[in-house]
């Protein structure tokens, strides 16, 4: 039960601070990630704000075996277009017998519908330690103001 409480509170920290960073919440979305290499799916949130130079991104991704990942980053615009470099940070456990989560560091590319309301995205990225061979795959749908 200690993890779990942890787990929330640095989620809920990374939180604030990308708000606080940002305009405030810009998109809430769904998410899916479907890591390769034999490692579980993926449930959980992500939610993103505006910041000068692109977007704040923070995401809790929950297997239901209960490993968990909790990543934080920023997306860099590729353009006008939509696409992003995604560079990200956080923590994964996903060895439930270890007393503390495994830090993890990655980037990739990723895809957003540039519109308001309705948004899909779908995202690849290299995560080291979880997924440095294969790419960690995630596809989103949500709310954007």
């Amino acid at each position: 039960m200690h993890t779990r409480t942890i787990v929330v509170l640095l989620f809920i920290v990374s939180l604030v601070g990308i708000t606080g960073l940002g305009t405030g919440i810009d998109a809430v979305s769904i998410t899916v990630s479907l890591p390769f290499g034999g490692l579980p799916p993926l449930f959980g949130i992500t939610v993103r704000s505006e910041i000068s130079f692109g977007y704040g991104v923070a995401s809790l991704l929950i297997s239901p075996s209960g490993q968990t990942v909790i990543r934080g980053g920023v997306e860099l615009p590729l353009g006008s277009g939509g696409s992003y470099i995604d560079l990200l940070g956080g923590i994964a456990y996903f060895d439930l017998s270890a007393r503390f989560p495994s830090p993890m560091l990655g980037g990739g590319l990723s895809y957003r519908a540039p519109q308001h309301g309705f948004q899909f995205g779908i995202a690849g990225a290299f995560i080291y330690p979880i997924a440095l061979g294969p790419p960690h795959v995630a596809l989103e749908g949500g709310w954007a103001r």
